[in-house]
Order: C-alpha cells, then structure tokens, then sequence
C-alpha cells in the first residue's frame, strides 16, 4: 500500500501537466490583439527602476492556427509561424528573410495566463547596469505581453 500511493501520486501529477498542456493549446487558438505591455526590472541597483511601468502595446495580432502554424500581423507587415507547447511554455519560430538568406529565429515565453479571452506571455532576459567605468551589477528585465481575444 505505501508503494501504490506515491505511484497514484506520480499518475496524477503528470495527468495534470498533460491535460494543462491540452488545455493550453485548446485555449490558444483564435486571433488574439496586443493590449498592453509591462517591463519590470528585478534586482537593479536602482530602486525607482525596479517600479513596473506599463505601456500600449503596438498594433500586433497573433493568429493560432489548430495545425500549429500561425500569423503574425504587425501594423500592415505579416509572417508566418509555427509554434509549440510544453506545459506552460510556448515556442515560436519564424523563418526571416534576409538580403543574404533566410533565418529561423525561435523564441521561448512563458505563458503566465490563457483564460477564455485573456492571454499573458511573459520573457526574462539578463542585463547590465554600468556605474563608471568598473563597475558592472547583473539584474533581470522582465516583460509580460497582454492579449485580448478578438
């Protein structure tokens, strides 16, 4: 008996990341309309910077498609993307073209919330603040994208 319980308890555990992940890519189709944008800063040696500051998002909309590809449309410009979920991260790749090739660029967000018509994706990324000359101090620049469903 104390072998099935901690077996029963793995069972569920990973029932509940698997239908999270469905969950998730059930929820994300449909075209979703960038409402805002926060940038918060974690860590940096000044205080007042550390202040989240949210601001209008530019005219983008992000199209699932059931397939896995997608739509990007940013003012008139659009492009294809694939993407792919895993537990409550997403992976975008697009392929760009450039005067000398194409490119594939993927990205990786972290999707903070997808309710029926509400959507956060979120990235971290390490940067620098330079005092002097010398003096160098690492902190985290966070920024959440808001999506309403349209």
């Amino acid at each position: 008996m104390k072998k099935i319980i901690p077996l029963l308890l793995v069972a569920l555990f990973a029932t509940t990341i698997v239908s999270c992940s469905k969950d998730n890519e059930d929820l994300i189709l449909g075209t979703w309309q960038l409402e805002n944008r926060t940038f918060i800063n974690i860590g940096h040696p000044i205080e007042s910077r550390n202040q989240p500051v949210t601001e209008q998002g530019p005219n983008l909309t992000l199209t699932f498609n059931k397939d896995k590809t997608g739509i990007v449309s940013f003012d008139e410009d659009t492009a294809p993307f694939t993407y792919s979920i895993s537990g409550d991260n997403i992976i975008f790749s697009m392929e760009m073209g450039l005067d000398y090739g194409k490119n594939t660029y993927t990205e990786s967000y972290v999707i903070d919330k997808l309710e029926n018509n509400e959507m956060i994706l979120s990235y971290t990324e390490t940067d620098w603040y330079h005092e002097g000359q010398s003096d160098e101090v690492e902190y985290t620049h966070k920024t959440s994208l808001n999506f309403k469903k349209i």
